[in-house]
């Protein structure tokens, strides 16, 4: 529920009420294989402009081959929650912060754990993992290392704006 922090006069939304299958969507990061809003040029200024575009949509339509992994909005937003819920077991403050290192294996420990327990029709692999963690850091929204992940400044920004609220634990 939506309310007023008398301090900042900003307001804050609770993480319980956020439902766990919602964060994708509400922070607008579904993929899309839609085409770039792009037309191919009628002409070109010489004969080696026209073979630089002509590789780069080769380019383009390979990264959009077999090798793109669509991330699902389920996976995604559960992958967003588990990550939030574990952030709020660590924290001294009840808010987002840049600085909390989380353990890799305990996320995914929560994600599985969360999975089971709510939606046992969604299944979730160490692959699947890997692919929201890589596309998030893609975006500078998540740092990771080989056993850790942290949120970053840009993901806080964000999730502030999007739900035009503050976070609270």
């Amino acid at each position: 529920m939506k309310q007023k922090d008398e301090k900042s006069d900003r307001v804050e939304i609770q993480f319980s009420d956020i439902s766990p299958l919602e964060l994708w969507k509400k922070l607008r990061l579904e993929q899309s294989l839609e085409p770039i809003g792009m037309e191919d040029p009628e002409e070109f200024d010489d004969e080696e402009s026209k073979r630089a575009y002509e590789a780069f949509r080769v380019d383009l339509n390979g990264e959009r081959g077999g090798e793109l992994t669509l991330i699902s909005s389920d996976k995604g937003s559960i992958f967003i929650w588990s990550l939030l819920k574990c952030e709020s077991m660590r924290s001294p403050l009840p808010k987002l912060s840049s600085k909390k290192f989380l353990f890799k294996d305990k996320l995914f420990e929560r994600i599985c754990k969360k999975i089971k327990k709510s939606y046992p029709n969604i299944e979730f692999s160490e692959k699947d993992f890997e692919d929201i963690a890589l596309y998030l850091e893609g975006k500078k929204l998540v740092c990771t290392s080989i056993d850790g992940i942290r949120i970053t400044k840009h993901f806080t920004d964000l999730f502030h704006n999007c739900y035009a609220a503050k976070l609270v634990f």
